[in-house]
């Protein structure tokens, strides 16, 4: 039987950092606006639309562009919520390293 953190194991030396978002679209979400956005738990737009637009964006799409071309994969999304819909989503990238900075792989003993 594999030890159970084999299964979780890293040998490839390859790291992954992960953003996660959750967000609201304002009205009928025609246009895709914010009504509010919060990024690994930190509001960044209000409701209302307050907030950080430029560099996040004030929209679903312009959003997901910038992260898109910033090395992010949408890895997840769903949506939930009783009286409102929430949406949440899940993005990932590869941890970029210079040289200096290169973490060893991890490696376990037999």
């Amino acid at each position: 039987m594999v030890p159970f953190y084999k299964i979780f194991e890293n040998t490839t030396g390859v790291q992954y950092e992960y953003l996660t978002i959750r967000y609201d679209i304002k009205g009928r979400g025609i246009t895709g606006e914010f009504d509010f956005l919060d990024v690994n738990g930190e509001r960044v737009i209000d409701r209302g639309g307050d907030g950080d637009t430029h560099f996040w964006g004030d929209r679903e799409s312009s959003l997901f562009e910038k992260l898109g071309k910033a090395g992010w994969m949408l890895v997840n999304h769903s949506e939930g919520g009783a009286e409102e819909i929430f949406h949440f989503a899940t993005f990932m990238r590869q941890v970029q390293y210079d040289d200096s900075d290169s973490p060893p792989p991890v490696k376990y003993d037999e």
